[in-house]
């Protein structure tokens, strides 16, 4: 009889894992915003290293983007801006800035890792079944109700897509939808190049 309540536990704890939030303490991803690649993000906790790379709409390869690297090791966030020419590289002492985490950051928009998805939803992005998460706020400001639901596919627990949608709070109507697409979600194969320095840190100058 133990034997068997033990198996009931184990079987409602794996569904209760595996209906929660993924929350690696190392993964890799790319973001697409409405179909255009916008960012990239490494993020390895037990090395103590993070990367955020903003890509720039500009076609000219002289002005690429931003790479912002953290070394836990010597507490410093380098930054590799390829937005000037020619390009600048700035060490500042100390942590990054929250963003540079940004699933935990989407975590906590939605509730927390442990918070349970709030509805299973059949979409083809997912290839079948999406553990979904919803949220909605009113940004008074500019009188716009945000609503954002995010997917995760069910069977591999990887995040697929970010759906935010803008509405005018009175009256109700749609204004516009972004699409936040999960490129190359990765948690096993993050390599060291990703934290490579893209240029020699002994020229970077202090903020």
């Amino acid at each position: 009889m133990m034997e068997v309540i033990l198996i009931i536990l184990s079987l409602l704890l794996i569904n209760l894992t595996t209906s929660q939030l993924p929350n690696p303490n190392r993964y890799r991803v790319t973001l697409a915003l409405n179909g255009t690649i916008q960012e990239h993000y490494a993020y390895d906790s037990p090395l103590g290293k993070m990367s955020r790379m903003s890509f720039s709409n500009s076609t000219d390869e002289r002005f690429g983007g931003i790479q912002y690297i953290y070394m836990h090791d010597v507490n410093t966030t380098y930054t590799f801006n390829f937005m000037t020419y020619p390009s600048k590289c700035i060490a500042s002492i100390g942590p990054p800035l929250n963003e540079m985490n940004y699933w935990l950051n989407t975590i906590n928009l939605f509730g927390g890792a442990n918070k349970t998805y709030d509805e299973i939803l059949f979409d083809r992005d997912c290839l079948g079944g999406c553990l979904t998460w919803y949220t909605e706020y009113n940004a008074t400001g500019t009188q716009v109700t945000v609503r954002n639901r995010l997917y995760i596919n069910k069977a591999y627990s990887i995040p697929i897509k970010l759906v935010r949608k803008y509405y005018n709070m009175n009256p109700q109507y749609l204004i516009s939808t972004d699409l936040i697409e999960y490129v190359d979600w990765d948690i096993y194969s993050i390599v060291y190049e990703e934290f490579d320095y893209p240029m020699d840190i002994q020229t970077c100058s202090p903020p």
